[in-house]
């Protein structure tokens, strides 16, 4: 996937949710239908990235790097609430599962079930964002400096002005005197 196409549907996704997160913003029906709309991208994301989740897990009680470890623990712990998110919600659904002559829930445990996994589920968001938020910034910096060219894979993800290291021979840059004496 392209750094254009990550960038956008990471965009649309966490604006989406953030819609979603407060039905009193869009209404109870758009609410259930932009939750329900949230499953294909949030899938797509997931398997785009399924190969970094694979190999932290294999890495996880070995040599791993600090962040890593707790970007895979906030991850697990976005998926969850998501997915309890989005069940409860079928659970509780009106226009959704009424479309299909199912009536949803109308008290009880869901509705609890539901409210503590969305603020769960977006607490997590928020996690996720602020521990991906230097790789968002390359990213867009990237797209904005390099342009519609800007690639995908490794190396759209290193810094878009990344140092350039330059090996100078010992004393090359030294100034002298024309004693021969060096400067400090």
């Amino acid at each position: 996937m392209t750094l254009r196409n990550r960038l956008l549907l990471d965009g649309l996704m966490l604006g989406a949710f953030v819609a979603a997160y407060r039905p009193s913003w869009t209404g109870f029906s758009i609410h259930e239908w932009l939750s329900l709309a949230l499953v294909v991208p949030t899938l797509v994301h997931l398997v785009v990235n399924w190969d970094w989740v694979v190999r932290t897990i294999r890495r996880f009680c070995s040599k791993l790097r600090v962040t890593a470890r707790l970007n895979l623990v906030v991850d697990v712990a976005l998926f969850l609430s998501v997915v309890t998110v989005m069940l409860s919600g079928l659970l509780v659904s009106e226009a959704v599962m009424g479309l299909f002559g199912v009536a949803g829930a109308k008290e009880g445990i869901w509705y609890r079930v539901h409210s503590v996994s969305a603020d769960a589920a977006i607490l997590t968001v928020a996690a996720h964002v602020m521990l991906h938020l230097k790789w968002m910034v390359r990213a867009a910096r990237r797209r904005v400096l390099r342009g519609p060219g800007a690639g995908s894979g490794a190396a759209a993800m290193r810094p878009a002005l990344s140092p350039v290291r330059v090996r100078v021979p010992r004393g090359a840059g030294d100034a002298h005197d024309p004693a021969g004496r060096r400067y400090r």
